[in-house]
């Protein structure tokens, strides 16, 4: 029956071995940008990972264009985020001189404060300069040029992307994957970038005859099959499609779990600490990705919860989905015990009946409520 539905399976034991003996490490622009995003040693020790793969690298042109169109807007966006990180020193700092407000404090513990926010803000703002020096004098972006240097897909010709277009149109209106969960949020001809990306990936495999690991920090719905928020595996409709125009397995990580693997697949000394960064990452981007969702919800419910079984746990999620609350987002965090849900709600009163009704179970389900707040969207706080 699996040689029937492959893809609803997971590669067998074997099949991973040939992935990553074999396979082409395929890259999407997010994981390219998010390069920017991550401390220094952590972008080396991706560097180092991506060069000891040498030419099994590739990246379609679809990446390529789309990172370079966007590259100076997330070096603007961390420049920024330095910035309001100095300001907000600099507004504590401000408030802890004005003793007469915290006579409480010693002259030893401010001094040890003052000290601490005067070396914070040399280096915050050694690193700001370092991001607006990167407008003109990008060294980054030249480890990247020289790591993908003829390993970068050719372009797609007008009339193939024309016929991509026509078929985008198709599909999103059924959903099929990839890319129809930006059918509604992006303008022509950008919302049919993902497809393009993908029918550029299985040409590629096409003419390789090789399978594909495509490392990917999208989150959405339209390349991974998810159950109660939880991500299974790669979007079924995807592994299908691929080996049936391929003949070769296709399989998807995101880059921290790209990362945690390749530590074993490829014997790569990869520090724990780097990995920890690409996860607490991808967890932040999820949850400001899911919020910006919540902002056409009137209000959001978020309880956090601690519980010592991700068993029990996933079933009281079943439970929230099961009595019709609609369930958009739940995050785990590294350890494994603490666990964030948020719910968007119409009205005021579905917060009562929430709290009266649901909160009481918990214990039946092994979990500790740590807290509980609603939230107004933006559009109502206006």
């Amino acid at each position: 029956m699996k040689k029937t539905f492959k893809e609803y399976y997971l590669p067998e034991e074997q099949e991973f071995d040939i992935l990553w003996k074999e396979g082409v490490i395929i890259l999407d622009t997010n994981v390219l940008l998010n390069f920017y995003r991550y401390s220094p040693e952590t972008t080396k020790t991706l560097m180092q990972t991506l060069q000891s793969l040498d030419k099994r690298v590739w990246i379609p042109y679809q990446v390529g264009k789309e990172f370079h169109e966007r590259r100076l807007d997330v070096i603007k966006e961390q420049k920024q985020n330095y910035k309001e990180l100095i300001d907000t020193l600099d507004e504590i700092e401000q408030k802890l001189a004005n003793k007469s407000r915290y006579p409480f404090l010693s002259s030893d513990i401010y001094n040890q404060l003052t000290s601490v926010f005067t070396h914070s803000r040399q280096e915050l703002r050694k690193t700001e300069k370092e991001f607006d020096a990167r407008f003109y004098n990008d060294t980054l972006l030249e480890k990247i040029t020289i790591l993908f240097d003829g390993k970068v897909g050719q372009k797609l010709t007008d009339k193939k992307l024309q016929e991509i277009y026509k078929e985008g149109e198709v599909r999103y209106k059924s959903n099929i994957p990839p890319g129809f969960k930006d059918g509604k949020n992006k303008p022509f001809p950008q919302k049919y970038g993902d497809l393009v990306l993908w029918k550029e990936l299985i040409l590629y495999s096409e003419s390789q005859k090789k399978p594909v690991i495509f490392v990917t920090d999208e989150k959405k719905e339209d390349w991974w099959e998810k159950h109660s928020g939880k991500v299974i595996r790669p979007h079924q409709h995807l592994v299908k499609e691929f080996f049936d125009k391929t003949k070769s397995n296709f399989y998807m990580y995101s880059s921290f779990n790209f990362l945690k693997y390749a530590k074993v697949r490829l014997n790569d000394e990869i520090e724990q600490k780097a990995i920890d960064e690409v996860e607490e990452l991808a967890n932040s981007q999820l949850k400001n990705q899911q919020l910006n969702y919540f902002k056409s919800s009137k209000i959001l419910i978020e309880i956090q919860v601690k519980s010592t079984s991700k068993e029990l746990y996933y079933e009281f999620i079943k439970f929230i989905e099961n009595k019709g609350y609609e369930l958009n987002y739940y995050n785990v965090n590294n350890n494994d015990e603490f666990f964030t849900i948020f719910i968007p709600v119409g009205h005021p009163d579905l917060i009562r009946r929430f709290r009266v009704k649901i909160l009481p179970l918990l214990e039946d389900y092994g979990l500790e409520l740590v807290s509980f707040s609603s939230h107004l969207s933006s559009n109502d706080s206006k």
